[in-house]
């Protein structure tokens, strides 16, 4: 692939992700979500969830709404539970939520 045909899908999937940000983020958070809320927001988007679907897990709602808006960090093995459940690799995972994390900055950098 040439540096052209590269840097045009670098700029569409940055494209993406910023509609995906807004879709997720439909008012900016008062503050960044640390990369396991971006985890639970990627899986979210891919799986069509609300937060009502990771009752199951013995989370309240409340408390993925925080993860997810940046108002409460998860914990690592909860993370990890749920991207198992979802058959979600974890280093993937970790990926996608750097490319959103990006994205978010780039939507709400004027905050």
């Amino acid at each position: 692939m040439n540096a052209v045909n590269s840097a045009n899908l670098e700029t569409k999937e940055n494209a993406f992700n910023e509609r995906v940000v807004r879709k997720l983020f439909r008012k900016p958070p008062e503050k960044e979500p640390a990369l396991g809320g971006f985890i639970i927001q990627v899986i979210r988007f891919e799986h069509g969830l609300t937060y009502d679907d990771f009752l199951f897990f013995g989370f309240g709602q409340n408390t993925i709404r925080y993860w997810a808006t940046g108002k409460a960090d998860p914990k690592f093995d909860n993370i990890e539970m749920i991207c198992d459940f979802y058959h979600r690799d974890i280093a993937e995972a970790i990926t996608e939520a750097k490319r959103l994390r990006s994205a978010f900055r780039r939507v709400y950098a004027h905050r």
